[in-house]
């Protein structure tokens, strides 16, 4: 297996039975390795997915998401998919 050096603000980001999950070294100590999951909420799995996925990116990429006087990612969770919102 071939070994996976870390640096300080890499992240790690893999889908796992009940949502997201992200590993990053600990600023304070390079030796402890940081986890957090963003689950999926009750609900439909797609939409679940997305919400968690979304939740996720707005953590741990704020720096990039679109602000009131910054441009930048804007992220749309949307109920129904492109065919069933023309048929409305």
């Amino acid at each position: 297996m071939t070994k996976i050096d870390i640096d300080e603000d890499d992240l790690i980001i893999k889908r796992v039975s009940n949502g997201w999950l992200v590993k990053s070294l600990s600023e304070h100590d390079s030796n402890y390795l940081f986890r957090k999951v963003f689950e999926d909420s009750d609900g439909t799995f797609n939409i679940a997915a997305a919400n968690s996925l979304r939740n996720l990116i707005y953590e741990c990429f704020d720096s990039y998401i679109q602000g009131k006087r910054c441009p930048g990612l804007v992220i749309d969770i949307k109920q129904k998919g492109w065919s069933e919102e023309n048929e409305s």
